[in-house]
């Protein structure tokens, strides 16, 4: 439990760190002084100013902030920043643009870099989905997938669970099964590995006449997937990176389009969305499988933590973005008072949702 989540509190460490180094560097680049730049959030722990910055380390350990000066909803001045020339009010569109977009930017090339690490270290792969300059290594037969009530399933056998041997025979094709699951009535000796609880478990399966949609076939009741740990070049790495950075981004942008669709026809929060204690156990067990499945958590996370700011709520990027484009359509600032509102009540309602999640998580994971 410890470890699961010390390694929770570094992944979301770094999302959300690198997410402000954007709106940090950005905003120095800009001329627009910064206040702080705090990792975790207060109380204050330890602090020291350098170049009009003051960095802190603070007791709750969730990621980090920055306070920009003239930001509105922010705990830096507000009006107080009229006429300076280091406040980020005072800054033409395209570079107050540009400081609010920057953290989803880089949060985009985390995944980016996270996903080519991963890609250049090894990841397990269909063989038939391999792409062209693969290295191959460690092949396996895993379950992908256990009939509900089917002699596997009460042996215990779960997906995911990789297949070793069957009467002490090495099984490193999936193919190499149906010479044992085809005729009913044979008991068979079935050596498995668990990856995500780090067993090993050996159970006595027998070989029945099963029910499969509507037809009757005779087995043990899995699905396996052949399964290969491919390594790229340096190049290729970064391509694939690139490819799998656009793919996942598009899934994860359609699912936060129904996500958002459900919750204004009614149709509330989906099982599958997870808040920070679902995260945390998500995190741990896909920790226990081992690095590149991390490095890969750790990019959908990072897509995740962009879109989810880029959307146009008050309290986010967007948010924040929608406001200065209006500026610039009105030709004149919103009032900061009216602005810094908006983005306190969006923050209140985003915190009850928040909530509301972990209580789901509590029922679901705990």
């Amino acid at each position: 439990m410890f470890l699961t989540i010390l390694i929770f509190l570094l992944v979301l460490s770094l999302l959300v760190c690198i997410h402000e180094a954007g709106h940090f560097f950005m905003a120095k680049w800009s001329g627009v002084r910064v206040d702080e730049f705090g990792f975790g959030f207060p109380p204050k722990l330890f602090g020291k100013k350098w170049r009009g910055t003051e960095y802190t380390i603070n007791a709750i350990p969730l990621g980090g902030f920055v306070k920009i000066k003239g930001v509105a909803g922010d705990d830096s001045e507000l009006e107080s920043g009229k006429g300076d020339q280091d406040s980020f009010s005072n800054k033409p569109f395209w570079q107050k643009f540009l400081i609010l977009f920057m953290g989803i930017l880089m949060n985009m090339v985390l995944a980016l870099f996270l996903f080519s690490v991963s890609f250049f270290i090894g990841v397990d792969a269909d063989p038939a989905t391999l792409y062209d300059g693969a290295m191959v290594s460690e092949q396996r037969v895993v379950v992908s997938s256990v009939l509900e009530g089917s002699p596997a399933d009460r042996a215990g056998i779960v997906p995911g669970d990789e297949l070793l041997r069957i009467d002490e025979n090495l099984i490193t094709l999936a193919e190499q099964t149906s010479d044992y699951t085809a005729v009913e009535g044979a008991v068979l000796n079935v050596q498995s590995y668990s990856e995500k609880m780090d067993t090993y478990r050996d159970s006595t399966i027998t070989v029945e006449t099963i029910q499969y949609e509507d037809r009757e076939i005779i087995g043990i009741g899995v699905g396996l997937q052949n399964i290969v740990n491919a390594r790229y070049g340096f190049f290729d790495s970064i391509w694939l990176g690139m490819k799998r950075t656009v793919w996942t981004t598009y899934q994860i942008g359609a699912s936060l389009v129904m996500m958002i669709k459900n919750i204004f026809i009614g149709g509330g929060v989906s099982e599958d969305v997870a808040g920070p204690i679902g995260i945390a156990v998500i995190t741990g067990e896909v920790a226990r499988i081992g690095l590149s499945p991390l490095l890969q958590l750790t990019a959908v996370l990072s897509i995740n933590l962009a879109l989810f700011n880029f959307l146009p709520i008050p309290a986010l990027d967007g948010g924040r973005m929608t406001f200065v484009v209006i500026e610039r359509l009105r030709g004149k600032p919103v009032n900061h008072n009216i602005e810094a509102i908006v983005h306190n009540t969006g923050f209140f309602l985003l915190l009850l949702l928040v909530i509301v999640i972990t209580f789901k998580d509590i029922g679901q994971f705990l």
